[in-house]
């Protein structure tokens, strides 16, 4: 964890808080961005693949939508978005081995993936009162302590957790202090099945 007190300030009239809770368990809707680059000839096979997927991935529960798009400078790069309720479904879902056999057909016609995910916090457009009582958007940003929180999650090989769990057990913080303005606060490590 890292942590800031500074304040920017900026072409706005008033000054925002760098200290912004991290925090993706508040029940805000999280936004999924999968770039991925299609190998040379396979972009039908590409969208047949994505199309299965987006078939199956519709009755995960907390999956709300999801949007494909193809670069206009470079057909090879595609963008495949999604949103989800908040981001313990997603996270369940990606965890499972469901989600390996869903995404598998993909692995022969796209290379470079790079996942990244947001929670989402302000939203334009025009929006019912009774889309915003379901939608859980938020209302002001999260202020928390100045902490930002990071995480790593990995699997590790089939049968090799007991020696994963040994190295684990013997981890030893890193260093606390990173410089003048950031410092580690502490450290957990957890460990479920392979993951």
């Amino acid at each position: 964890m890292t942590t800031t007190s500074e304040c920017v300030s900026g072409p706005l009239t008033r000054r925002v808080s760098k200290r912004v809770s991290q925090s993706v368990f508040d029940g805000s809707r999280l936004r999924v961005v999968l770039l991925v680059e299609v190998y040379d000839g396979a972009q039908q096979q590409f969208l047949e693949a994505y199309e299965q997927l987006c078939s199956q991935v519709a009755s995960v529960p907390g999956h709300v939508s999801d949007q494909l798009g193809q670069s206009i400078e470079n057909p090879s790069q595609w963008l495949i978005t999604s949103e989800w309720e908040s981001a313990p479904p997603f996270l369940d879902w990606v965890n499972s081995e469901e989600h390996v056999q869903m995404v598998r057909p993909l692995h022969s016609c796209v290379h470079g993936t790079r996942s990244l995910r947001f929670h989402i916090v302000r939203e334009t457009g025009t929006v019912t009162s009774a889309e915003s009582a379901t939608r859980r958007v938020q209302t002001a940003p999260r202020i928390g302590e100045g902490k930002i929180r990071h995480a790593l999650n990995f699997k590790v090989k089939p049968g090799s957790e007991p020696v994963v769990a040994k190295i684990l057990a013997d981890y030893a913080s890193p260093e606390a202090r990173v410089d003048d303005t950031t410092r580690l606060c502490c450290t957990s490590l957890f460990m479920h099945g392979n993951r």
